[in-house]
């Protein structure tokens, strides 16, 4: 369950789930890295603290070679 709130708290985060809510809606609510941030600030200040080095941006399959 740990893994699972990560995944969606980080990927609501960094704009993955922003036009997905109706998709999603029924498993996860807080779909927009706003709606993280003012619903569960412990697990947001966690994840954009620079402090960590989590990911500020998605991956999108094109890398440096």
């Amino acid at each position: 369950m740990v893994t699972e709130y990560f995944y969606w708290s980080m990927s609501s985060i960094l704009g993955a789930q922003n036009s997905r809510l109706d998709d999603i809606g029924d498993e996860w609510k807080l779909n927009t890295k706003e709606l993280v941030q003012l619903t569960d600030t412990a697990i947001f200040n966690l994840l954009t603290n620079k402090e960590y080095i989590f990911p500020t941006i998605l991956p999108n399959g094109a890398y440096m070679q």
